[in-house]
């Protein structure tokens, strides 16, 4: 009975170790290496159609493109590639005057896929899924076959507020 429960216990263990982290652990691990200065643009510059171009020229099955937050006081720095869950992706890098960071990604994939159960929030004919890691605030939503995310360490109304900007901006340039 004791080597049987120490088996399970083993394998547990290394199930435990082997599974890959969600979504929004990775995203949130992302903010924190872009705050701490480990995650840096491949690509610089603030037009959200260049760095989304220059991106997409670097993995052509990418094909996402990148939210204008200027109305917002944001400001892009620049983007990298950055898959999900093996899906082609990328991270972009978003400041404004006074240094609140905005790391918004973009990937192939579904919100029916997040872990769950979700916040929930509509808008502006979104559907925003709201996850919290650590300190980070995820605001998800879905723009076509891409799933978009903003993620920042602001009140969540104001991250809330900037997935709102970001959604519209995309769908804008449609």
């Amino acid at each position: 009975m004791v080597v049987t429960l120490g088996a399970i216990a083993v394998i547990v263990a290394i199930f435990s170790i082997l599974r890959h982290p969600t979504v929004p652990a990775v995203i949130s691990e992302d903010y924190t290496r872009v705050a701490g200065g480990l995650l840096v643009p491949e690509v610089r510059g603030a037009d959200p159609v260049a760095v989304a171009r220059a991106l997409n020229a670097r993995q052509l099955s990418l094909g996402v493109r990148l939210p204008q937050l200027r109305d917002a006081g944001y400001s892009l720095e620049g983007g990298a590639i950055r898959a999900m869950s093996e899906q082609p992706g990328v991270v972009a890098i978003y400041r404004n005057r006074a240094m609140d960071l905005l790391v918004a990604h973009a990937y192939h994939g579904t919100l029916s896929d997040l872990p769950g159960p979700p916040e929930v929030r509509q808008a502006n004919g979104h559907r925003f899924v709201l996850q919290r890691k650590a300190t980070n605030i995820l605001a998800f939503w879905q723009q076509g076959p891409v799933v978009m995310v903003v993620t920042s360490s602001l009140p969540v109304e104001q991250v809330v507020k900037l997935a709102v900007q970001a959604a519209h901006s995309l769908d804008a340039a449609e």
